[in-house]
């Protein structure tokens, strides 16, 4: 039995059969000629002949005069020239005669100066042509008889092209039906005659049109998540798209592409609305605690200090987003400090708004943009997808089920309050009187701030400093006793204010001007008479120490709840002789219930009493001059007054619980953002929008790896049919990457109230094989379909493409169009020239019968299915093979001349048989298994990759499904494409002094790229399996560039690491550094492909030094001096 290394060796060697080598001579009927004497031929032949032939005089019929060799002298023929006759065809002299011949015709042609003997020769020789023609068809004759009448094989009749068609209605009409079989002119055939194409089904236009293309790519292997605002332009923000290069990327990139402009980072996060957000002023500190079912997992390290680095804040302001706020740690809140932070279940977001910004107020779509489905007040929160820690953020949020949400506010030095005494309204603005100027029991100050009753607010803090208050209340009210509440006289008033007393007393009787007690010492004053018995009487006071207080009251469902009947009105609890009121008021009411706040005074300030009390006091001065004169009372002023407030709200993502919310969670998503709530989902799921299944809920919009393609189509209408149009840039996916297998696909789906409905059953046509070839993709448009959704822009029906690959997996799409109906050749004893080519786009612009109703009609690219009638050698071609293969794939050869005969665009087949290959396994001993490499025909073709070309994914599952068609049930072939082994150079070379050495190194790099990838510069050069690479050829060719004096050093390998793991050599980047990875390569003198499948192709960069090592060191000699 052969070894498996045997057996690598065998197949090593074999190229496999590409299609210039299918042709035969043999099969050619041309190829042999039963008579193939040309005039030339002839004319030697008659020369020669000639010398047999008698010639006879007029005047004597009896005795020749020679022979008729004469009678071709114009050609220059004479025994001279020919002394041995005319030489054998397979002689060179013949040819020269032949040749000689040849230009004599040419110029008798021209001089017209033939002799008509001659003439008449030379036009029985071209006459003699005719049957010699039809001799010569015998051959053609008997190989049509046996291939036509014997085995009855047909030429393949030629195959009608289609055309995409687009329909404009006119300006009025909503829609029209386009019969099936409508005929379409296309203009003329060569030979005159009307060129007409047929619908091949009903269609019904509709206004229907594509207004939007958008995309979104989430990479979570790089960390990357980029939107294309406008897909179909260069850099995805509506750049215009090369003219030489019209197509895109439909589901977006990354930055691993280099040849399109990098794309913006996607707007990804979260905004959570609230009444609760309705802060005006103050210093506003807000903390958001978000529960989740579980911990949170990430993928990659992360912390709090990324959280803070990773997430920016805006919110809703009168005149815009006010933002960049970012979250903060150590914030003051009542009780206790207050940090941002991430773990556990629990993602906390603590942050601070302060007083000089702008108050968060209602959001409005028409001044903020967005499209938030609230008028509340919005907070968004904004995750930095731009960097690799924001992308770890989102991905550990993504599938995380919220269980809760808390959001607590606490606003701090509040101004603008709305204030009411009894007499009115009161500008908080300046100084007032709380309780108007004559201040009596039961006087009541009215506290009211809507933003705080209108939350849920658990309690608040008013703070009142008043203005002009005496040193000490005490002292202030001395001369005003309890006994003169209930009746004063003169007697009551001096036996309350005077005590008698057995020595002289002095007494201040001055008062200040303004009724308050001068805050400095005050001056002495003459003494009273030495003789006085009396002194002032300290006992019995009505005002002592905490003497006014208010009552506080909050306004719950109309009806004034008592919450403090001995609020203190006065308080000096730092003692700077400034007072100040305090007032704790609890909130527990129930929501939008509560409020306003009051503070009703228990006792007055006995303005009433002083006019008495002074008149008396004036009176008795004259009996007695150290009678005191008492105070006015005071009145209170309020200098100042602020308000601090904490308010705490909750979502509860219940079902049932929807219309009670407070808080409204947002998903903030590239285009537009949509409410998170079970209640929503629960209604989805019973419009049948989307799938019964347990309901979650989460903080971020669902991005999986992949890419999402978004059409959004305006004037279209639910239950209408629409068809799109995907002009794919055949072949331009990337076959390295892995593609759909199985049951993957791109899946498609139509937005319905903010959640994505499948489209499945709903899809009536799919011809464009996940993307990788054009067809027409129609569907019908559900009943469950709007166009107000908040996702993305209004008045639009959205439908979305959404895949789980890489995004260069799929081709690049060149338009997309709605409208579109396919339409086929009607052939009307045409002449079908047009079918060996394509009917050129814009051919087809109006109807055979004009409709009224249609505007206009575009054929807007080529035709394309169509074939011509089978020519001659591809017909002899196909029967030759049909009789050895018999339409079976068992052979090596019938696998590779099936796979070339079915399949044009592909250039060389390679059979490899009991071969198995899967990623890095390959077993040439696997029975039952079967392996094909294919190599696409690249002239005029495209081509992903012109270095390494590919077959396209949809021509390989098209092989692969053809050939296991034709072998045996237990055989599985697979179809590949080749792997391609770069090569590597690293060289010192010396250029000619006449040569600019940066410029020439660069030249060299393409030179060596030219040799080693030549079918990439010249299309005559093909690519080749199993070639082998020797270092001296490669020497050679660069020693003969005409700018190369000469090599030093010259070493090549295959671009890959061996040394780091020889068992598993990893490929290795190909960049402009590739010298940097001279260590990990194993240079050799001969480099040969490392698998069957394998063929060696250039690196993009080799490493070329111009540095030369020379065997002797060169001493610089000092330069001569100057002598002065």
């Amino acid at each position: 039995m052969s070894t498996n290394s045997q057996i690598d060796n065998v197949i090593f060697k074999r190229n496999g059969v590409n299609q210039e080598e299918r042709y035969s001579d043999a099969l050619e009927p041309g190829n042999l000629k039963l008579h193939d004497f040309t005039i030339e031929d002839w004319l030697l032949f008659a020369y020669n002949f000639a010398k047999e032939v008698n010639f006879f005089e007029t005047d004597n019929d009896k005795t020749p005069e020679g022979n008729w060799q004469d009678f071709f002298s114009y050609f220059g023929f004479s025994k001279e020239n020919l002394p041995d006759g005319i030489p054998k065809r397979t002689e060179k002299e013949y040819a020269v005669l032949k040749e000689s011949i040849t230009k004599t015709l040419s110029t008798a042609n021209i001089n017209q100066d033939l002799t008509p003997h001659l003439t008449l020769f030379v036009c029985f020789l071209k006459l003699l042509e005719l049957s010699q023609n039809k001799l010569n068809l015998i051959t053609k004759k008997h190989l049509d008889f046996f291939y036509k009448d014997i085995l009855q094989i047909e030429k393949l009749p030629a195959k009608a092209d289609k055309v995409n068609i687009i329909f404009e209605l006119a300006k009025k009409i909503a829609e029209e039906k386009i019969a099936a079989n409508t005929e379409l002119d296309a203009g003329k055939d060569p030979d005159g005659k009307k060129l007409i194409y047929k619908t091949t089904e009903e269609f019904i236009a509709n206004k229907a049109n594509i207004a939007y293309l958008k995309s979104v790519y989430n990479d979570v292997d790089r960390g990357e998540i980029k939107y294309s605002d406008i897909a179909n332009s260069l850099d995805g923000k509506g750049e215009p798209l090369k003219e030489d290069a019209p197509y895109w990327f439909p589901f977006g990139y990354t930055t691993e592409e280099k040849k399109y402009p990098e794309l913006s980072d996607a707007k990804l996060g979260f905004a959570i609305a609230s009444e609760l957000f309705n802060l005006k002023e103050g210093d506003r500190s807000i903390d958001i605690t978000i529960t989740f079912d579980g911990d949170l997992s990430f993928h990659h390290p992360f912390n709090t200090a990324d959280l803070l680095e990773n997430i920016s804040i805006l919110y809703s302001a009168k005149k815009g987003w006010i933002g960049n706020f970012k979250l903060s740690t150590a914030i003051a809140f009542k009780n206790v400090n207050q940090s941002s932070n991430i773990g556990s279940n629990q993602l906390r977001l603590v942050f601070q708004i302060s007083k000089d910004n702008p108050a968060i107020v209602n959001y409005d779509q028409k001044v903020l943009g967005e499209f938030f489905s609230t008028e509340l007040p919005v907070i968004r929160f904004l995750i930095n997808t731009q960097d690799q820690k924001g992308h770890t953020l989102f991905r550990a949020l993504v599938t995380k089920t919220i269980t809760g949400i808390t959001a607590k506010v606490e606003v701090k030095d509040v101004k603008s309050l709305v204030l009411e005494s009894d007499t009115g309204l009161l500008n908080a603005a300046k100084p007032f009187f709380p309780f108007t100027t004559q201040p009596e029991k039961n006087s009541s100050f009215i506290i009211n701030y809507p933003e705080i009753f209108s939350k849920k607010w658990t309690d608040a803090e008013i703070n009142i400093k008043w203005k002009n208050t005496p040193l000490s209340f005490e002292t202030h009210y001395a001369a005003y006793k309890k006994s003169f509440l209930e009746t004063i006289s003169k007697d009551i008033f001096n036996t309350a204010i005077f005590t008698q007393v057995t020595s002289n007393a002095r007494m201040n009787i001055n008062q200040p001007e303004d009724g308050i007690a001068k805050r400095t010492a005050p001056k002495s004053e003459p003494a009273i008479a030495a003789n006085a018995s009396k002194t002032l009487n300290p006992a019995d006071p009505i005002v002592t120490d905490g003497y006014f207080k208010a009552t506080l009251s909050v306004l719950n469902k109309e009806v004034w709840d008592e919450q403090d009947k001995t609020v203190k009105l006065f308080v000096d609890d730092d003692k700077d002789q400034v007072f100040e009121t305090k007032v704790n008021v609890k909130g527990s009411y129930e929501l939008g219930k509560s409020g306003p706040i009051r503070l009703t005074l228990n006792q007055s300030f006995l303005h009433s009493l002083f006019p008495k009390i002074y008149t008396l006091a004036i009176l008795n001065v004259a009996e007695d001059p150290s009678t005191p004169i008492p105070n006015e009372p005071y009145t209170p002023v309020a200098e100042s007054i602020s308000l601090n407030y904490s308010a705490e709200e909750t979502i509860d993502f219940k079902v049932s619980a929807y219309e009670s919310n407070q808080v409204k969670l947002f998903h903030e998503a590239p285009f537009g953002q949509r409410e998170e709530h079970s209640y929503l989902k629960q209604q989805a799921i019973n419009k049948e929008i989307l799938e019964a299944a347990p309901i979650t809920n989460c903080l971020v919009p669902d991005y999986c790896d992949g890419g999402e393609f978004y059409i959004g189509l305006q004037d279209a209408e639910t239950l209408q049919q629409i068809s799109l149009l995907f002009q794919i840039l055949e072949g331009s996916e990337n076959t390295k990457v892995p593609t759909f297998i199985g049951k993957q696909k791109v899946e498609w789906y139509i937005l319905c109230d903010n959640y994505w409905k499948n489209l499945d059953k709903d899809i009536l046509a799919n011809g464009i094989d996940n993307f990788l070839k054009s067809g027409i993709v129609k569907f019908g448009i559900p009943k469950q379909a709007t166009n107000d959704n908040t996702l993305f822009p209004a008045n639009t029906i959205w439908v979305k493409a959404k895949m789980h690959k890489k995004y260069d997996a799929v081709c690049k799409v060149i338009d997309v169009k709605t409208q579109v109906v396919t339409a086929q050749f009607f052939d009307n004893n045409n002449n079908l020239a047009h079918l060996d080519s394509t009917l050129p786009a814009k051919t087809i612009s109006k109807l055979i019968t004009r409709v009224p109703q249609i505007k206009s009609v575009e054929q807007p690219f080529n035709s394309f299915d169509g074939k011509p009638l089978e020519s001659d050698p591809s017909y002899y071609l196909r029967v030759s093979e049909r009789l050895r293969h018999k339409n079976r794939a068992i052979t090596l050869w019938d696998y590779e001349h099936l796979i070339l005969q079915e399949f044009p665009n592909v250039f060389r087949v390679k059979c490899l048989n009991h071969t198995f290959i899967s990623g890095t396994e390959t077993s040439f001993l696997s029975p039952g298994k079967v392996t094909l490499v294919v190599i696409p025909d690249i002239v005029d073709k495209n081509v992903f990759d012109i270095y390494e070309p590919r077959v396209s994914t949809a021509a390989l599952n098209s092989i692969e499904s053809f050939i296991n068609s034709k072998n045996s049930m237990q055989v599985s072939a697979k179809v590949i494409n080749p792997d391609y082994e770069k090569v590597i150079i690293k060289l010192n070379v010396k250029f000619y002094p006449q040569y600019d050495e940066n410029f020439y190194k660069k030249q060299l790099n393409e030179d060596l790229i030219k040799f080693l990838s030549p079918w990439a510069f010249d299309t005559s050069k093909q690519i080749i399996f199993g070639v082998e690479l020797q270092r001296s050829i490669v020497i050679e060719y660069i020693e003969n560039l005409y700018y190369v004096d000469f090599l030093s050093t010259l070493e090549m390998a295959i671009y890959i690491d061996k040394k780091t793991d020889k068992e598993h050599p990893k490929v290795l980047d190909d960049t402009e550094n590739n010298a940097a990875n001279v260590p990990l390569l194993d240079f050799q003198t001969t480099l040969s492909p490392s698998s069957p499948k394998n063929i060696l192709v250039s690196v993009k960069n080799h490493i070329i030094s111009t540095k030369i090592d020379t065997c002797k060191k060169i001493t610089q000699e000092e330069p001569e001096k100057c002598r002065y």
